[in-house]
């Protein structure tokens, strides 16, 4: 395979599963509170309750409030809103800065959790030779989709029964009460009936069906018990409702004049994200595709032939959508350059060493410090990194180098699945965020793949959006 589309093919295979139009997300993970106050500044009629809530832990009150396209839930902890118009959850510990993370991330990272526990209860109970789902009862379908709070085709709907009488509603399972609801004998205003179903996986763990049954009901519980612990009879958990007011225009819960942080502090990721926040405030553009080719030609004149591959696989990459992958003897400009530069780079030793796997290591890395586009090769081997922390930590310093080289798009998109393959969704989804954001994203680029991935999501959970 030639060494351009080495660079590049995996790449380009994921972009051609693109077909929509870019979903340009309303605010940047870095807007600060003002910016998104501005968004909000009609005020809704809010439903506001004050809980107590016993027997997880030490006994705490928590308030929660539910408008037509938000809710929120305020604990000892944090202040958490769930806002279902720009689909952000904004995070803050009662200070004046907060984390604006994306609504998909919470999402997606349900699905995948249960799909992943469903994986490896399958393969424990391979090992027990025994009936499907027959395992421990934190195994069975019921007590996995209440741990992540959705539901997978793939389990058996579990056998769930409503009864109702004097002391409540009750939810069973097995035999066992699972759950149960004293309602209140009013009704939730007209116009946030639809949020309470958005808002019982976010504040409670609890199964998508009794969720459903609850907002159903449009009350809102003066007593609420749910087991959180299968088979132990202490594992109820209570909530038991202290105060209720409607209040008919309510200021979005965000506090004013706060400033969004990262929504991890850690590593080189501070950095990485300070430097999308000012490339996307900025509006900042990758070079031309004819200053590409200038530096191609630049390259190639002077022999240094790993240089031009590293700038054309960059020119691909800016350009929004990639190349067709080159066929020998293909006329196209890009094609013939490509050729011309792999035939020179073949010459450089350093060639083959940039390409090695595992990636080059620390004093490999020094040769190539004389490049002027060694940011690309960084770039390429932060995509392969190996899975241990050593190689993890050099990734994210060399995505960091790469994206403080060149603002191009398509950087995200990979830098995002860097992080989603370490298990940081919402990691993920910043930079992801931050790439569709950037004024060189284009239809068709890389990052297509992740408004198809959105809006999958909100077909398939259409209940949490």
């Amino acid at each position: 395979m030639k060494l351009v589309a080495r660079c590049a093919a995996a790449l380009v295979a994921a972009a051609a599963l693109s077909s929509v139009a870019p979903a340009t997300p309303l605010v940047a993970p870095s807007a600060g509170s003002d910016a998104i106050l501005l968004l909000r500044a009609q005020p809704e009629g809010e439903l506001r309750l004050q809980y107590r809530k016993d027997g997880d832990g030490a006994t705490q009150v928590v308030t929660v409030g539910i408008a037509e396209d938000y809710h929120y839930i305020d604990s000892p902890q944090q202040l958490r809103i769930y806002d279902y118009k720009l689909r952000r959850i904004f995070s803050t510990a009662h200070t004046d800065s907060f984390v604006s993370d994306s609504l998909y991330a919470e999402v997606w990272s349900r699905a995948t959790l249960l799909t992943n526990r469903l994986m490896l209860a399958r393969t424990l109970q391979s090992g027990r030779n025994a009936a499907p789902i027959a395992g421990p009862a934190s195994e069975s379908p019921f007590w996995m989709e209440t741990e992540f709070g959705v539901i997978s085709a793939e389990l058996p709907r579990p056998v769930i029964t409503q009864i109702s009488n004097e002391t409540g509603v009750h939810w069973m399972v097995g035999g066992e009460e699972v759950a149960r609801a004293l309602f209140q004998s009013d009704t939730v205003p007209e116009g946030i009936k639809h949020s309470l179903r958005r808002l019982w996986p976010t504040l409670v763990q609890v199964h998508p069906a009794v969720a459903e049954a609850l907002a159903a009901s449009g009350r809102m519980p003066g007593e609420l018990w749910l087991k959180q612990t299968p088979g132990k009879p202490q594992g109820m958990v209570h909530w038991t409702l202290l105060q209720t007011e409607w209040e008919p225009a309510a200021r979005f819960p965000l506090p004013a004049h706060a400033t969004a942080h990262p929504t991890r502090d850690e590593g080189s990721y501070p950095e990485l994200f300070a430097t999308l926040a000012a490339v996307t405030a900025e509006h900042r553009v990758p070079p031309s595709q004819e200053t590409y080719r200038s530096r191609v030609h630049a390259a190639l004149a002077r022999g240094a032939g790993l240089e031009a591959v590293l700038w054309l696989t960059e020119m691909d990459l800016a350009r929004g959508r990639p190349f067709a992958l080159c066929q020998p003897g293909d006329p196209r400009e890009y094609c013939v350059l490509s050729e011309q530069a792999e035939r020179l780079a073949k010459a450089d030793s350093r060639t083959s060493v940039a390409f090695m796997t595992p990636v080059p290591g620390a004093a490999d890395r020094r040769q190539f410090g004389s490049l002027p586009n060694a940011y690309v090769l960084q770039f390429l081997w932060a995509t392969r990194a190996e899975p241990n922390a050593a190689a993890r930590d050099a990734g994210e310093r060399d995505l960091l180098a790469a994206l403080k080289a060149s603002p191009v798009p398509n950087f995200c998109k990979e830098a995002g699945v860097f992080y989603a393959s370490q298990w940081q969704p919402y990691v993920a989804w910043q930079l992801w965020d931050f790439g569709r954001l950037m004024a060189g994203h284009l239809q068709g680029d890389l990052l297509d793949a992740i408004d198809i991935l959105e809006a999958n999501l909100a077909a398939s959970q259409p209940a949490l959006f």
